[in-house]
């Protein structure tokens, strides 16, 4: 899920080795329903999908 950032803009929170990392990056098109991110993310990395306000960079996880 893509979220504003206070200090970098747009984010996302990336699933690396079972724990968060908050990442900055930067966006392209977009629409009512999907935004294109064109830079910040490798094709094949894992984002979290859905927000909560517990999520925060190094905690540990576990991925369903």
């Amino acid at each position: 899920a893509l979220f504003r950032d206070k200090e970098n803009g747009w984010a996302v929170y990336v699933i690396n080795a079972n724990k968060l990392e908050k990442r900055a990056v930067q966006t392209g098109h977009r629409n009512n329903l999907m935004t294109e991110v064109i830079d910040g993310l490798a094709e094949d990395e894992s984002v979290v999908s859905y927000l909560s306000n517990e999520l925060m960079d190094g905690v540990k996880i576990a991925v369903r």
